[in-house]
């Protein structure tokens, strides 16, 4: 490990891809080891919610990551607050929680001091190999009804942005505590962090009502966006593994529609190498909008996709496009299947027209649509644009995933609904790819912190 003077004087104990640093105040010292796609390591701040945060950026950066926090020379435990257990902590108000826990400001700034100095050792490796065209990663993570947004440059000068704020909706002002963690030191330990690691970091909300889902979401954010970084700067080798091809299928015939769906998500031949026949798709559903909202959907995501559906469309197109749109997402489910070794999360932007759309996918086991797209018209290539979203929403329910929609730029006048839905489609598909790869340095598992997606 390094010596606090070490540390003071910016040195860290590293070898090839790891990085160690300790910091001390008074009689607090904190010890972070980083190894870059290294094993689990158990971590202990003295603050569980804390130490559930730094499972975050394992889980989702592919870093192993230890820190061990002491208060007057007594080690921490992973599973034990340093101040109050149990019922009493449960039962103090937000002003008897303060007075008992003097340390709490302390272990933020230095856990976030010491995991930064620990985070550039382990980056310095990856960073020597850079190009010089290396530049700024930046990853979308949702959680739930949360988005935010994680801006990574550990090459360029010196900048840190930062807006969580406020850390949901009830009360009005946002919460306090989360448990035992004090909301208001976020920002205090991620300034910390950036001030050890360096570089370009901005971390911001896009949505959120949640402050649990808040904060989980920004260590996620981050952990991408760092992972996506150091990737860039020397990109992984290998090739996943064979597998059983990924497919699935399903036939839905109902008294208002008779439907069949067949996809696969690798292109044929199971090796993951791209060929002219890895994207075939036929979408006939007697709806021209939602035929097209398909096609681009599955040509984006690379996938082969074939639908048909004979329905009740001299009624209206309702029943059609949200039958097709359940039987979609529930063939999707089943090719995804336990979503072990896939990357599991993914936002892309498209456009089509005026229209721009950002789409953040999240392959969660937790279904949960949001969109903020503005479609004001109400017919759009023969079909009702109050079912576009509701297009998107069954198919993402019954795929089990999480989306955020997020209108970057609206459509213009006559046709901007279909410009709209042209563009989160695209946007979809392609968040949508990412998410499914398979990424052979996960050996299989689940891209999670329980280790495995709920159910």
């Amino acid at each position: 490990m390094a010596s606090c003077e070490a540390m003071r004087e910016g040195k860290v104990a590293r070898t090839a891809g790891s990085g160690s640093a300790v910091v001390e105040r008074g009689a607090i010292r904190c010890e972070a080891t980083v190894v870059d796609l290294g094993p689990k390591m158990p971590n202990a701040t003295g603050i569980c919610f804390l130490n559930h945060m730094i499972d975050q950026l394992v889980s989702h950066g592919q870093l192993g990551i230890g820190v061990q926090l002491s208060i007057g020379g007594v080690p921490c435990e992973p599973e034990v607050d340093y101040a109050l257990q149990g019922a009493a902590a449960r039962a103090a108000t937000p002003e008897a929680l303060a007075h008992a826990r003097p340390h709490d400001q302390t272990i933020f700034e230095l856990v976030g001091e010491a995991l930064g100095a620990a985070l550039r050792g382990a980056a310095a490796d990856a960073l020597s190999h850079a190009p010089a065209t290396l530049g700024a990663s930046r990853f979308c993570a949702p959680l739930d009804e949360a988005v935010t947004e994680a801006v990574v440059d550990l090459r360029a000068a010196s900048h840190f942005a930062f807006s969580l704020e406020p850390y949901g909706t009830i009360p009005p002002a946002g919460r306090e505590w989360i448990g035992l963690y004090r909301t208001a030191y976020t920002r205090l330990l991620w300034q910390r962090l950036h001030g050890a690691l360096g570089g370009r970091m901005e971390l911001l909300k896009l949505r959120g009502a949640n402050a649990h889902h808040i904060v989980e979401a920004t260590f996620k954010a981050f952990a991408r966006a760092l992972r996506a970084h150091l990737d860039a700067a020397r990109p992984p080798h290998g090739t996943p593994p064979s597998a059983a091809p990924r497919e699935g299928a399903r036939s839905r015939r109902t008294k208002e529609t008779s439907i069949s769906v067949a996809l696969a998500l690798d292109p044929p031949g199971g090796d993951g190498a791209a060929r002219e026949d890895a994207c075939v798709v036929t979408v006939r559903t007697g709806v021209s909008l939602l035929d097209r909202i398909l096609a681009e959907l599955a040509t984006y995501a690379q996938m082969r996709l074939a639908v048909s559906c004979d329905g009740d469309v001299h009624i209206d197109d309702h029943h059609t496009a949200e039958d097709v749109a359940i039987a979609v997402g529930q063939s999707l489910a089943d090719a995804l299947g336990t979503k072990a070794g896939c990357n599991r999360m993914g936002s892309a932007d498209a456009c089509e027209g005026r229209a721009r759309v950002e789409v953040v996918v999240d392959l969660s086991n937790r279904p949960h649509f949001e969109s903020d797209l503005e479609l004001r018209e109400e017919w759009a290539d023969g079909m009702a644009c109050e079912m576009v979203l509701h297009v998107f929403a069954s198919l993402t329910t019954n795929a089990l995933c999480t989306v955020h929609v997020v209108q970057r730029a609206a459509g213009d006048g006559d046709g901007a609904c279909a410009e709209l839905a042209i563009a989160t489609a695209r946007a979809y598909g392609l968040a949508l790819r990412q998410c499914a790869v398979i990424d052979p340095r996960r050996a299989g598992l689940t891209a999670s912190s329980k280790g495995t997606l709920s159910a």
